[in-house]
């Protein structure tokens, strides 16, 4: 699993070693092979979280649940301001996941409710699904179990194109994620 402990919250980027299939993000001594599980996006639809998410795209990934009333709304704000920094890249070039933490409660219609309090639009996919799925895709890209505790604004940013990973502060300045998008994704 990729987990805080494994890299401190700073920048880090690493190679994936597999193109093509369900992507490998690798990060310091932490290596994760991307689940292409079932997911539930905001409208109710079905989707691989890899295939359909991530596969071939420059993404900014983040864990969050509805009911959260600290990290999460700074977070979300934190991610319409990125939105706005990357000048209409959103859903074009760039694209954002916010998975929930708290499947039990966090239903599409709670997850719609959600963005439209934080204006998501185009090209951001808020997902949730059955507890277990749920479990394995926040165990394997955070090491924390599900429910609505608190955590960390961590960000996972990547290119799986290109294989380039790294993890940032979710509350840095949207300036300095924008960079970060820039680095995983340059030619």
């Amino acid at each position: 699993s990729i987990c805080p402990s494994d890299f401190p919250l700073r920048r880090m980027e690493a190679k994936s070693t597999t193109a093509g299939r369900p992507g490998v993000i690798e990060m310091g001594r932490a290596r994760l092979v991307i689940p292409d599980v079932e997911v539930l996006d905001q409208d109710g639809r079905r989707l691989r979280f890899y295939t359909d998410l991530i596969k071939g795209k420059v993404v900014v990934i983040n864990f969050f649940f509805t009911s959260c009333t600290f990290v999460c709304p700074i977070q979300g704000r934190s991610l319409v301001k990125l939105g706005a920094e990357l000048k209409g890249k959103l859903g074009q070039e760039v694209f954002f996941i916010s998975v929930s933490k708290d499947p039990l409660t966090d239903t599409p219609e709670r997850l719609k409710l959600w963005g439209r309090d934080y204006g998501v639009g185009p090209g951001w996919a808020l997902v949730t699904g059955d507890e277990g799925v749920m479990r394995e895709l926040v165990r394997g890209f955070t090491g924390a179990s599900v429910g609505g505790q608190d955590h960390s604004p961590i960000l996972v940013i990547g290119d799986d194109r290109a294989g380039r990973w790294a993890q940032a502060e979710g509350l840095a300045p949207a300036n300095e994620l924008v960079k970060t998008i820039d680095r995983v994704s340059a030619p």
